[in-house]
């Protein structure tokens, strides 16, 4: 049939405390898409939600020097 066969992809173990920090991560991004898709955004929600996603940001940077530092 000359039928290409997939093979599975393996992931990489990943520690379970950077794991936590991304799920919790992820958890506030849905949170803040939950909102804004919800209701009209206000220009106090628009600033108050640029703080959040900045926030974040600045947690991922944080996240991601630390896990560069112990590969």
């Amino acid at each position: 049939l000359n039928l290409e066969v997939s093979v599975k992809k393996e992931y990489p173990k990943v520690d379970p405390v950077l794991q936590r920090q991304l799920s919790g991560i992820g958890n506030n991004i849905n949170q803040i898409a939950r909102q804004v898709n919800s209701s009209e955004i206000k220009a106090g929600d628009s600033l108050q939600i640029i703080s959040y996603l900045s926030s974040i940001d600045e947690n991922l940077k944080q996240i991601r020097q630390s896990w560069s530092v112990q590969k």
